[in-house]
C-alpha cells in the first residue's frame, strides 16, 4: 500500500545514505594516507603491512625476489613467458602468472617509490626495491617486446662469428661426423673466393684461445694487492661524497617547496586539475630520482675510474681462471672483451689486443723478462704485481694508455727497490 512503499522508500534512503557516507570517509582515509606517504592499498608482492608504522614495509625473501626479476628482465634476456616461470620457481608457485599479470608487475611504479593511486602520482614514505634507472631499463626492454620479431632457430656454435678468416671472409662453423661421433669444425665461409684455410676442431680452437689468453693471466696473490689498493682509494674517494650529498639534499628542499606552492596554487584555484596533476607529477619524479643519487652517491663516487679499474682487474684474474673454464660462450664473451681484429690462420688465433690489456700484456712480459729472462712469470712471495707499481709509479709506462687511470703514490726508488729484491 502507499503507506508500506513511503516507508520501504526511507529505509533505502537511510542505506543509500550510509552506504554514501561510508565511501567518502574510507576516500577521505585514503587521501590522508597518500598524503602522508602511506599505501592504501593491497600489499603487493615484496611487501608486508607493518600495522606500527602503518605502512608497507620490505619483506627481506620477497624484495630479494622482485629485485632480481628485474634485473633479470631488464637484460633483454627473457621473455614474459620465462620471466613468469623465474618468478614462480622463486616464489616457489606451482602456477606462473599470466602475460597481462607480468607485465603489471613489472610496470608497478610502487616498487620505486611512487604511489599512482587514480591517476595521480604520490611520493611513498616506504622503502623502494628497486632504483628509477633499472625501473626505466625494464620499461625500455618492455617496449621492445612490445614490437615481436621473428628469429630464426641458429645452431649452438660458441665461437661462430668471432673471427676472421686470412682471406677476410667470417669463421662459421658446422657439424661433422668421424671417429664414432659428431664433432664442430671451424671453417672459412670462403665469401671472398678460394681459400685453402683448413678446417679447425672446436677444442683446438679453444686450446689455441686459452693459451693466446694467458699473455695478461694475472695471479691471484697479485690482483688480491691491487683490490686492497682499490679499497683504500675508495674509501678515500667516499669522504669527498659529503659536499655533493648535501648540494643534492638542497635540491630536494628546494622541490618540496615548489610542491607546497602547487598544493596552494591548485587550492586557490589557480591552475586546473590536469596542470596540477601533471606538474606534481614531474616534480614527485625528480625528487625520486634525486633521492636514488643521494642514496647511491657514496658508493658511486669516483666510480669513473675505481670501476673500470676493478672491472679490468677482474678481467686478468678470468684470464688466470679460463684454463678451468668449461662454457665456450663465456670464452667467446671474454676474447670479444680483451681484443678486437680476430684472426683465425693455419689454425691459429691472433688479435689486437684492445690498449688496456695491451699495456697489463706488455707490462707481464717486461717483468716476466726481467725476473727470470723467459717469457714465464714465476710468483714467489717477495714478488710484487707489475700492475701495482703501474698503479704506484706511472713512469714503468712512459706514455700511459687512455682508460687506464691509476693513483700514483711511491717513488721510482721504491720500485727499483722491489725489482732488486725480486
Amino acid at each position: 500500500n502507499p503507506s508500506g512503499k513511503f516507508f520501504l522508500a526511507i529505509g533505502l534512503s537511510n542505506a543509500k545514505y550510509y552506504v554514501d557516507n561510508l565511501a567518502e570517509n574510507v576516500r577521505r582515509g585514503n587521501r590522508a594516507k597518500l598524503r602522508r606517504g602511506e599505501w592504501p592499498g593491497q600489499k603487493p608482492f615484496g611487501y608486508i603491512y607493518d600495522h606500527r608504522l602503518r605502512n608497507i614495509v620490505p619483506e627481506p625473501k620477497e624484495a630479494k625476489i622482485v629485485k632480481k626479476i628485474y634485473e633479470e628482465f631488464a637484460t633483454g634476456r627473457h621473455t614474459l613467458k620465462s620471466i613468469s616461470a623465474r618468478l614462480a620457481e622463486f616464489s616457489g608457485n606451482k602456477k606462473s602468472k599470466s602475460n597481462c599479470a607480468i607485465e603489471m608487475f613489472l610496470r608497478n611504479e610502487l616498487y620505486m617509490g611512487i604511489m599512482r593511486w587514480n591517476g595521480e602520482a604520490h611520493e611513498g614514505k616506504y622503502q623502494p626495491l628497486i632504483t628509477r634507472q633499472l625501473f626505466e631499463k625494464v620499461a625500455e626492454v618492455l617496449k621492445n617486446h612490445g614490437r615481436p620479431r621473428y628469429k630464426k632457430q641458429q645452431h649452438n656454435f660458441p665461437f661462430c662469428g668471432l673471427f676472421r678468416c686470412s682471406c677476410n671472409s667470417m669463421i662459421t662453423a658446422q657439424w661433422a661426423k668421424g671417429n664414432g661421433g659428431i664433432y664442430r669444425y671451424y671453417r672459412c665461409t670462403r665469401k671472398q673466393g678460394e681459400c685453402h684455410e683448413k678446417y679447425i676442431a672446436e677444442d683446438l680452437l679453444k686450446q689455441k684461445i686459452i693459451e693466446k689468453s694467458q699473455a695478461i693471466a694475472l695471479p691471484a696473490d697479485w690482483a688480491k694487492e691491487l683490490f686492497g689498493k682499490l679499497e683504500i682509494e675508495e674509501k678515500k674517494s667516499a669522504q669527498s661524497a659529503t659536499a655533493s650529498s648535501e648540494e643534492v639534499k638542497k635540491k630536494i628542499i628546494l622541490l618540496d617547496e615548489r610542491l607546497d606552492k602547487l598544493v596552494e596554487g591548485y587550492l586557490d584555484n589557480l591552475i586546473d586539475e590536469n596542470t596540477y596533476k601533471r606538474k606534481k607529477q614531474e616534480l614527485i619524479e625528480q625528487k625520486t630520482s634525486f633521492k636514488n643519487e643521494k642514496e647511491s652517491l657514496h658508493s658511486k663516487q669516483m666510480s669513473g675510474w675505481i670501476e673500470p679499474t676493478r672491472d679490468f682487474v677482474k678481467t686478468l684474474c678470468q684470464a688466470e681462471k679460463i684454463t678451468k673454464e668449461e662454457s665456450l660462450k663465456e670464452i667467446s664473451i671474454f676474447v670479444q672483451k680483451i681484443g678486437t681484429n680476430r684472426l683465425l690462420s693455419a689454425k691459429s688465433v691472433s688479435w689486437v689486443w684492445k690498449p688496456e690489456y695491451e699495456f697489463a700484456q706488455t707490462l707481464l712480459r717486461r717483468f716476466a723478462v726481467r725476473q727470470n729472462g723467459s717469457l714465464r712469470i714465476s710468483v714467489s712471495p717477495k714478488s710484487r704485481s707489475p700492475l701495482l707499481c703501474a698503479i704506484q709509479d706511472s713512469n714503468l709506462w712512459p706514455t700511459p694508455r687512455q682508460g687506464v687511470a691509476l693513483p700514483t703514490e711511491l717513488t721510482a726508488q721504491t720500485r727499483s727497490k722491489t725489482y732488486q729484491n725480486n
